[in-house]
């Protein structure tokens, strides 16, 4: 029986007993809308990801047409950005949000978390008046096609809330808490993956792990030296077991000054695990920092000001470049010096050396120096635990922090 159309039916239509059945059927399948959004096409969404500037010819295999950037609007901004559709009909609404905080530690790191934002919609802007910012308010418009709207690719409508426009500070402040903040520090802090050349240095680090075989240590040994590069003052133990806990954790427990780390392409060392695989830095601290430590209870006289630029980055490589040592980077790595682990052999020695003792000095150095801006009087005054959070923010820079305790006994003098 075929469908009748606008739900006409000619009364010669059904001369058989069958045909009833086909009414019937027709009737049932009628009554059902499988497509909730029907002929939605425009819907709320925030911004994801930094813009990207296009010309005419990225255009053109964005739309599929030949004179994109040809028209009238050549004055006004053309960009691309990923963005995440909001509200009940949302095609993201059971994918992991980038606007929660714990966006990063769900998704598995910050690899991962930049997978599930590259997999939001493409969205064209042709001709806006402005320029978008992480986490602006827009409304966008899907494409249709043969049965519904795609996901995949959007065109701009109209942004509804530009976080640059907002002038009052605490205005502004409050708008962007929701999203702005929180992926604008993923942004800042994402190292992208170097096509496999994270991998070769770190497993060339792990080849001179095993070749060397560093001994290790004991909490009780980094205990007495830190003891000592503190100036022999007992003021400072809360803030050594602090460290020795992080030291413990970084370490898997074996206190051993060469370990490398186990997670992929990530090539940190030693006793802190210290990143050797960037350029070094010295900066001021990342809003994600101040936030870690509010979010976890420290005590708000530790915090770093914003304005001090004392943060060290890549602090393996700092090490490395202090001792007077070249730093090596993947790229220089797999490209000038065709993956030969014995180039990295020297600043290696360095670090391994005595128990570690050179990379707890340097640590004990930038310790005190980030102590000097905030002006600790007695840092017993403050609890292992504020210490222990206080370094594993400032200095080891997680993703996330996790508190920590040490599990060994050791003898405080």
């Amino acid at each position: 029986m075929i469908k009748a159309i606008k739900t006409f039916f000619d009364a010669s239509d059904f001369d058989e007993i069958g045909d009833s059945m086909d009414l019937w059927w027709n009737t049932i399948q009628n009554s059902f809308d499988f497509d909730a959004l029907k002929s939605k096409t425009k819907f709320l969404a925030v911004v994801l990801t930094p813009p990207l500037p296009l010309e005419g010819v990225h255009l053109s295999n964005f739309l599929g047409i030949t004179d994109a950037g040809s028209s009238d609007q050549d004055s006004l901004p053309k960009f691309t950005f990923k963005a995440r559709i909001l509200g009940d009909l949302s095609p993201h609404r059971f994918w992991p949000d980038p606007c929660d905080p714990r966006f990063v530690e769900d998704a598995g790191g910050q690899q991962e978390a930049m997978e599930w934002i590259l997999k939001h919609t493409d969205v064209v802007a042709i001709g806006a008046d402005n320029v978008v910012s992480v986490g602006d308010m827009v409304r966008i418009e899907l494409s249709l096609n043969v049965f519904t709207v795609s996901p995949e690719s959007a065109v701009l409508v109209e942004i509804l809330q530009n976080l640059n426009s907002i002038t009052d500070v605490k205005l502004r402040k409050a708008a962007s808490k929701e999203c702005a903040e929180p992926l604008s520090s993923f942004f800042e802090n994402f190292t992208a993956p170097d096509d496999g050349k994270d991998l070769t240095l770190q497993e060339a680090y792990k080849a001179l792990y095993r070749k060397l075989a560093p001994t290790a240590t004991t909490a009780q040994i980094i205990y007495d030296h830190l003891y000592t590069a503190f100036g022999n003052n007992s003021d400072y133990n809360n803030l050594i077991i602090g460290m020795l806990a992080n030291i413990e954790a970084e370490s898997a427990g074996t206190f051993n000054p060469g370990i490398i780390s186990g997670g992929t392409g990530e090539s940190s060392v030693g006793l802190f695990q210290m990143n050797v695989g960037g350029a070094p830095s010295v900066g001021k601290p990342r809003t994600v920092m101040t936030e870690q430590m509010i979010s976890n209870g420290v005590n708000r006289a530790l915090i770093i000001n914003k304005s001090n630029p004392v943060i060290p980055y890549f602090a393996g490589s700092l090490f490395l470049r202090q001792k007077g040592y070249r730093v090596i980077t993947p790229d220089i790595f797999t490209d000038a010096l065709s993956g030969n682990k014995d180039e990295l052999l020297p600043g290696y020695n360095a670090l391994i050396a005595k128990n570690g003792e050179a990379q707890l000095d340097f640590v004990a150095s930038q310790v005190k120096t980030l102590l000097g801006v905030i002006g600790v009087g007695d840092p017993n005054l403050y609890t292992i635990r504020d210490w222990s959070f206080w370094f594993q923010i400032y200095f080891e820079q997680p993703d996330s922090v996790k508190s920590r305790t040490l599990s060994v006994s050791i003898r405080t003098k």
